[in-house]
C-alpha cells in the first residue's frame, strides 16, 4: 500500500492534470462597413449608400456615410468615456445631457458657424430611443419639410417592434405612417456597433434614411410592413410591404441581405417593385 503522503502527491497531478486551461478572452467583433444597394425591375444599379466605421480600442473613433448625392465624415472626440461631440473641418455634432450617467437628450448640428438642425431624444428605463424630434433651424435647398418625429415601440425582450414617422411641412400639414417589423433569431448588424444615437443623428443629417429605428434593432429584421395612419390617428392604407432574405456566416453574423419591396400608392393601383441588396463587414478580435 502506498503512503499517504504518496497517494496525495498522486491525486495533485491527477487534478493538476485534468484541470480545463482558462477560456482566452473573448472574441469582440465590431461592425466596420455596410454596403447598400438599390437595383430596378431591370437588374440596374439605381444607387449605392456606403457606410463605414474606425475604432480606437473598443470605443468608435469615425464614422462616414457616402452616397450618389452627398458624402460626410466625423472623428468622434470623448469626454470622460461618454461620445459629448462627432466633428470635420465644417461641421459638429455636440451631444448635451440631462445627468452624468445619462444618455444624450439634446444634438446641435452646426455647419458654415451655424445651427442648421436640433434633435431632440427620449429613452425607454432600459436605455432604448424611444423617440427622437428633428427640428430643422435651416431648410435643405429644395425641401418642405421643416420637422420629423420618429416613434419607436419595443417589445419585453427589446425588439423594436414599431416605429411611427410624422413629417411636418412648412405649411402646417403633416404626414404619419408606421411600421411593424418581424424578426429573424440572430442579431441585427448594429448591435456591433457602438453609439447608434450618433448614427441616428448622422443618418438622418445626411437624410438618406427614412427607418432610423433600423440602428435600434436587437434582432435582424426579416420584414416590414408600412401604412399610413389618417387624421384620426387610425391605421389606414398599405403603404410598402417588404420581405428580406437573410445570409449569416458561421457565427451568425449578418453578412448579406436582399430586401425586396411592394410600395403602393392611391393614384397607381399596381403596386411597385423595388429591390435592394446590403452587405455588412465586421473586425473581430
Amino acid at each position: 500500500m502506498l503512503p499517504n503522503r504518496v497517494l496525495v502527491l498522486l491525486l495533485l497531478v491527477a487534478t493538476l492534470a485534468c484541470k480545463r486551461e482558462s477560456d482566452p478572452d473573448p472574441v469582440v467583433c465590431r461592425l466596420v462597413g455596410m454596403t447598400d444597394q438599390n437595383v430596378d425591375p431591370g437588374g440596374n444599379l439605381t444607387n449605392v449608400l456606403e457606410r463605414g466605421f474606425t475604432y480606437n480600442g473598443q470605443a468608435l473613433a469615425s464614422l462616414f456615410e457616402r452616397s450618389t448625392r452627398q458624402e460626410a465624415s466625423f472623428q468622434t472626440v470623448y469626454e470622460n468615456n461618454r461620445l459629448v461631440r462627432a466633428a470635420n473641418s465644417q461641421a459638429t455634432i455636440t451631444f448635451d445631457f440631462a445627468g452624468a450617467n445619462t444618455p444624450a437628450t439634446r444634438a446641435t448640428y452646426a455647419s458654415g458657424g451655424r445651427t442648421q438642425t436640433v434633435f431632440t431624444m427620449e429613452y425607454t428605463p432600459a436605455g432604448r430611443l424611444s423617440k427622437i424630434v428633428e427640428a430643422r433651424q435651416v431648410l435643405p435647398t429644395g425641401a418642405l419639410i421643416n420637422e420629423r418625429t420618429f416613434t419607436f415601440t419595443y417589445d419585453v425582450t427589446g425588439n423594436l417592434i414599431n416605429e411611427r414617422s410624422r413629417f411636418g411641412y412648412i405649411d402646417g400639414t403633416a404626414v404619419v405612417q408606421e411600421t411593424d417589423y418581424t424578426f429573424d433569431a440572430n442579431p441585427s448588424p448594429y448591435t456591433y456597433l457602438p453609439e447608434p444615437c450618433l448614427m441616428t443623428v448622422m443618418a438622418l443629417i445626411q437624410n438618406n434614411e427614412g427607418l432610423p429605428g433600423r440602428f435600434w434593432h436587437q434582432k435582424a429584421p426579416s420584414g416590414f410592413r408600412t401604412y399610413a395612419i389618417n387624421a384620426n390617428g387610425t391605421r389606414g392604407s398599405l403603404r410598402e410591404s417588404t420581405t428580406i432574405s437573410l445570409l449569416y456566416d458561421a457565427d451568425n453574423k449578418l453578412t448579406a441581405q436582399e430586401q425586396n419591396s411592394q410600395t403602393y400608392t392611391l393614384s397607381v393601383p399596381t403596386p411597385i417593385s423595388r429591390k435592394s441588396r446590403q452587405a455588412f463587414t465586421y473586425q473581430c478580435e
